[in-house]
């Protein structure tokens, strides 16, 4: 993994970011089969992304577990982006569409006060 990518990294992470977001998003419009399929198309963009670049697909993974309603996973890679830097303020997240399914589940609302009481973004 390359702590320090160049500009052509660079270019290849964020195009795999959009293509992953993609994704997800198509999955929203398909039937279940297709949408399993989308999430996973995603999922190995989001990895290949980490794999450049420690942290780089950990906001969009955490979102595409809260689509997929993952709690477990989700708040890893909440916890991922946050060690990283990568991670939106807590108010962006609430309000995010990629959220909108777990925005007010019991383990979310705790998770979004701790950041907000520890000061987190």
């Amino acid at each position: 993994m390359n702590s320090t990518p160049n500009e052509n990294t660079i270019k290849e992470i964020e195009t795999r970011l959009q293509h992953a977001e993609a994704r997800m998003m198509q999955a929203e419009m398909v039937d279940d089969n297709v949408r399993v399929e989308l999430y996973q198309e995603a999922t190995d963009l989001l990895i290949q992304c980490e794999k450049l670049m420690k942290g780089s697909g950990a906001w969009l993974m955490a979102c595409l577990h809260a689509r997929r309603e993952n709690r477990e996973m989700c708040l890893q890679w909440l916890e991922r982006a946050l060690s990283v830097g990568m991670l939106p303020d807590v108010e962006v997240i609430r309000d995010h569409p990629h959220f909108q399914l777990v925005k007010e589940t019991e383990w979310f609302v705790v998770w979004s006060r701790m950041r907000t009481k520890r000061g987190d973004r």
